[in-house]
């Protein structure tokens, strides 16, 4: 219900997902969601769908599953700024690689930043990784020579609906 209500408050689009990640203690089940900006479905979060709501997944390294991640989940690693353990460095080679090979209509690096993580700190953990997924978003992105632009949520959105008209 969750793209409904968000649809019904306004909103055109967000990034709810994390495709593969499985963590029912927080109603986070998204094992098989799609990869790649979709219209969501109005009744199963885990395909495309047609409502005016378009999700932007988060971004994950399917090459790099874990079985428990730092909040207790099964999944993938992702881009995730405060994680320790994850190789920013291999998830953002990994997914941008991904993108050369799908070559969807719409490829989206996505991450997330947490208001709990002191990005003004430049040797603070997150800022470190942040610094670390944008270098090699941008080395895959020139060595692949898939061009890379920076993007709103709601630019992401707008693309999509645009493309698919």
């Amino acid at each position: 219900m969750t793209f409904g209500v968000l649809e019904e408050l306004g909103f055109i689009g967000g990034s709810v997902s994390i495709p593969g990640r499985v963590l029912p203690d927080h109603q986070s089940v998204w094992a098989g969601a799609p990869d790649y900006p979709h219209a969501a479905h109005p009744a199963f979060r885990l395909c495309s769908g047609s409502t005016g709501f378009v999700e932007v997944p988060v971004s994950v390294d399917h090459l790099r599953p874990v079985a428990r991640g730092t909040a207790g989940e099964i999944g993938y690693e992702w881009p995730y700024l405060a994680a320790e353990g994850y190789d920013h460095r291999a998830i953002a080679g990994d997914i941008v690689r991904r993108f050369a090979r799908d070559t969807p209509a719409l490829a989206v690096f996505v991450t997330d930043v947490h208001n709990d993580q002191d990005m003004s700190e430049p040797d603070h953990l997150a800022c470190r990784n942040l610094r670390t997924l944008f270098d090699e978003v941008l080395n895959q992105t020139r060595l692949l020579q898939i061009p890379a632009e920076g993007a709103t949520i709601e630019e992401v959105c707008r693309r999509y609906r645009s493309r698919s008209r």
